[in-house]
């Protein structure tokens, strides 16, 4: 499980019961690198566990078996990780099973519903305030706790500073884009206002929004990168 190679046929050919391989989401959906952060950035509601019997392909081999899970409202990729890492044996001693007792099925993927993750960086943790509230939320949550989500902060005095964001929030209501409505809430210019949690100024310690708030006395918040 997350080997991060493709074994090639030759290899995958020596077994004589085959090669099995433990993926992190419901395949076909979100193949590739990151598909725990994907299940969060893409609003899932089910993530899970598939056994997949491999082939040379990117997690493209005949599905063995599936274990699904409900994703929490403030579910973040961490929080997805370890409870998935719970599940993992389950699904691979189940699976295990039906291969000693000759009933392992092989069921074909559905290209038609295949869809990728990739390789996150962190300058996918970039905050744009003209998105929606809610597409932030995801993104902070997806994101959390690596590669993490960054902003730029402008004080009163008009100094600015770099903030990374642990925990925030979509609230209804509206504002620019950037601007302040009532506490730490922030405008978005896709809609809606993002409270905002839990921040870390660049070289200090995580503090609550509430304690940067009266701390810092932040003007508005700024595209970082």
């Amino acid at each position: 499980m997350a080997y991060g190679q493709i074994l090639p046929q030759q290899i995958l050919d020596l077994p004589r019961f085959g090669c099995i391989n433990l993926h992190a989401s419901l395949l076909p959906r979100h193949r590739g690198a990151a598909p725990v952060h994907a299940a969060v950035l893409a609003g899932d509601h089910t993530s899970g566990i598939t056994v997949m019997w491999m082939d040379a392909g990117l997690d493209t081999g005949d599905i063995l078996l599936r274990q699904d899970c409900e994703l929490a409202r403030d579910e973040t990729a961490g929080s997805l990780h370890d409870r998935l890492a719970d599940l993992a044996p389950e699904a691979l001693a189940e699976a295990i099973r039906l291969i000693g007792e000759g009933r392992a099925p092989r069921a074909r993927q559905e290209e038609s519903e295949a869809t990728y993750a990739p390789k996150l960086d962190r300058a996918k943790g970039r905050l744009a305030w003209t998105e929606s509230a809610a597409e932030l939320d995801r993104r902070i949550r997806g994101l959390h706790p690596w590669p993490g989500c960054t902003a730029v902060a402008e004080l009163e005095n008009g100094k600015r500073i770099d903030l990374k964001v642990h925990r925030a929030a979509s609230r209804e209501g509206s504002a620019p884009a950037g601007v302040f409505s009532g506490g730490l809430c922030v405008g978005c210019g896709g809609g809606g206002l993002l409270e905002l949690l839990e921040v870390q100024p660049a070289g200090g310690k995580k503090m609550s929004g509430d304690d940067f708030l009266r701390g810092y006395r932040p003007r508005r918040m700024l595209d970082s990168g």
